[in-house]
């Protein structure tokens, strides 16, 4: 047992969290990190990204590259949208990827259901664009707000 003194009405009450649609919203990466794949005979790069603006400004989605597979197939997809954050960001040699943090893009995310029956939907991130770039979708029309910089960006806001 431990013994404190807790106002749990000065405390929010934590709510779990449905995933946001499925759609094109405005982000930037604010986290990554490379982690070994469950069997340790791999790795990828988990970044995550947080929702920048609309209504569901503040979520965060994740996003992992299996950059080191040994599936060829795995590893080029992954290398593809590392291209893709690469270029939205406008940094097309990096060296670290905090080197990508922090610019505003066009993110696709999708809701991943469990098959299993184990786990609750989540969202991952699917597609990536620069920021000017013209999406479409419902959740683009539903960010509102946000009015992008013009031209390539130059480094995070």
């Amino acid at each position: 047992m431990a013994q404190f003194q807790f106002d749990a009405s000065q405390v929010k009450p934590q709510e779990g969290f449905d995933p946001i649609p499925a759609g094109w919203y405005h982000a930037r990466i604010i986290e990554s990190e490379a982690k070994p794949t469950k069997n340790n005979d791999g790795g990828y790069i988990e970044f995550t990204l947080e929702i920048i603006d609309g209504a569901h400004a503040g979520r965060k989605v994740f996003d992992r590259l299996n950059l080191w597979n040994s599936n060829p197939t795995a590893v080029e997809i992954a290398q593809r949208r590392l291209s893709a954050y690469c270029w939205a960001a406008g940094v097309m040699l990096i060296q670290d990827t905090q080197q990508l943090h922090g610019f505003p893009l066009n993110i696709k995310v999708s809701v991943r259901e469990d098959k299993t029956g184990q786990y609750e939907p989540s969202n991952e991130g699917k597609l990536v664009k620069h920021i000017n770039v013209q999406v479409g979708g419902p959740a683009a029309a539903a960010t509102g707000g946000f009015q992008p910089p013009s031209g390539p960006p130059s480094g995070p806001p």
